[in-house]
């Protein structure tokens, strides 16, 4: 289900942000991405910024300048994330997170840094819980329709609603784009 979230006409240009709240729940000790693609564009990604609502001015991870910025980052981070690709490759600026404890909970904002631009890209909601406490669920969903929109529209910014519930060979983490 695709949800239309904001329709921005500027008088020259037209576009669409889709953009839904991902929930990720995983058990304790488990290493997980936390998805984030920035659109396609000319323009150089300059700065990723991951940070999570109750740090305040700490962040989570900050890449710029092709380097970890240690500056500000919350202790419980340290050597603890990473990004899934540092080329950031067709934009894929997915945050690592390594270990991941229940005080991992909370919400996670991924921001992109363009010359001239900040855009939030991504908000995901963390749920860490026990080991051995079940996960819910037993399928995956996608719209193919909706990924040759996106594809074909580089100013289109699309999430597609994704459930992963007791899918075999994924048996700790479930995702939800909604």
């Amino acid at each position: 289900d695709w949800i239309l979230k904001h329709c921005i006409n500027t008088g020259h240009l037209s576009f669409f942000v889709f953009m839904d709240q991902t929930n990720i729940t995983t058990e304790s000790g488990q290493n997980i991405s936390l998805p984030c693609r920035a659109p396609t564009t000319n323009k150089q990604i300059l700065a990723v910024q991951w940070s999570r609502a109750d740090l305040k001015q700490e962040y989570v991870l900050l890449y710029r300048d092709e380097v970890f910025v240690p500056d500000n980052q919350h202790p419980a981070f340290k050597n603890r994330v990473d990004l899934q690709d540092r080329q950031m490759k067709d934009g894929d600026v997915s945050l690592i997170l390594k270990n991941v404890t229940i005080d991992d909970t909370g919400t996670y904002e991924c921001r992109v840094f363009r010359r001239g631009t900040n855009h939030r890209i991504s908000t995901i909601s963390l749920s860490v819980v026990p080991p051995g406490e079940s996960l819910k669920g037993s399928h995956l969903e996608r719209t193919p329709a909706m990924d040759r929109v996106c594809s074909q529209q580089s100013h289109i910014l699309c999430y597609r609603r994704v459930t992963l519930r007791g899918v075999s060979g994924i048996p700790t983490t479930s995702v939800s784009h909604g």
